[in-house]
């Protein structure tokens, strides 16, 4: 059993930047408004739907005028499987809440 307190913030965890920003975005800034720390974890870049580095950089500005932060998982677009390395990565965010 752990002791480790547990923190008021929120964890949005998408597979693609689009779907983390459109599909989360106004609950996440509507959150950060009222002092919530907002983390979005990125699995990949979006690499098969468009360029990498240009879905970084919307993300980047994105997260900024939402007020959240921003981490990308470095897994490959179409290539995230349900596996040990997902669950690690998943759960260490989890925890560092």
């Amino acid at each position: 059993m752990s002791t480790r307190k547990l923190s008021k913030g929120a964890l949005f965890i998408s597979p693609h930047p689009d779907d983390a920003f459109w599909g989360c975005g106004g609950t996440a800034c509507l959150l950060a408004k009222k002092g919530v720390i907002c983390n979005f974890f990125i699995l990949s870049k979006g690499e098969c739907g468009g360029s990498p580095s240009a879905r970084e950089r919307e993300s980047i500005l994105a997260a900024k005028i939402l007020g959240v932060n921003l981490e990308f998982g470095g897994f490959k677009d179409t290539r995230i499987s349900h596996g040990r390395e997902l669950i690690d990565a998943i759960a260490e965010r989890l925890l560092a809440q």
